[in-house]
């Protein structure tokens, strides 16, 4: 794999400006997906304005320092996604990454305690030495959890102890936001589901229907962390 991207051929929910120069960092092999996944490069330099080239990331996080859900990290190429958490330790700065209702990766600022959770939803289960192990879509694994949690459900832990603090079931009355779809990015709750089809209503008031598969769950009647 080269090490370099085009800015013209970088991620569609990346908010770059594609003609402002012909390169950018590539994300390293990570924890999410290339759909949900962008750079410390891309949050420092091109979402939250810190810096104007790589060379003052790259000092930034060397000298002042960055976290990643509550891990230093050295990394200016260090995969982030979906629901990480990015601090500023120096500062006591936090910004979650979310989807907007464009599509792109954006950050909201949170405050220091709510950074140090996180949401997580349940892609897989599996049984090691008769305990339960739960797969999580940010690539974790958390060990001896609760065999009631389901595929589908998500959870709120601490990082970076892992420690689970809440279960929030999929169903009727959840809440979720969409990361995929015409909807991505939108908040609410689940009103029915039918199959791999779900009835949903924004918290602004529109009822539309969506794929089960875009649904993530963040709370049970509202967000159980900031997303707006």
């Amino acid at each position: 794999m080269k090490n370099h991207l085009k800015r013209l051929a970088a991620h569609r929910n990346w908010d770059l400006l594609r003609k402002a120069g012909k390169f950018t960092a590539r994300p390293n092999t990570g924890a999410h997906a290339s759909e949900e996944a962008c750079t410390l490069v891309y949050v420092v330099r091109d979402v939250l304005g810190l810096a104007n080239t790589r060379k003052e990331v790259r000092d930034i996080i060397f000298n002042a320092g960055i976290e990643v859900d509550g891990r230093a990290r050295k990394d200016h190429k260090f995969n982030v996604g979906l629901m990480d958490v990015i601090g500023f330790p120096s500062t006591k700065k936090y910004y979650r990454i979310v989807f907007n209702k464009q599509g792109k990766l954006a950050l909201i600022e949170v405050k220091e305690a709510e950074a140090k959770q996180k949401v997580a939803r349940v892609t897989g289960k599996s049984q090691k030495a008769g305990k339960t192990v739960l797969h999580l879509r940010d690539g974790r694994c958390v060990n001896d959890a609760d065999a009631s949690i389901k595929v589908g459900d998500s959870i709120v832990f601490g990082v970076p102890d892992q420690k689970i603090a809440d279960h929030l079931p999929f169903g009727k009355g959840a809440c979720i936001m969409l990361v995929g779809g015409r909807h991505i990015g939108s908040i609410g709750n689940v009103e029915k589901v039918e199959g791999d089809v779900l009835i949903f209503k924004s918290l602004e008031g529109e009822v539309f229907e969506t794929l089960k598969k875009h649904a993530y769950v963040v709370g049970k009647d509202k967000p159980a962390v900031s997303l707006q």
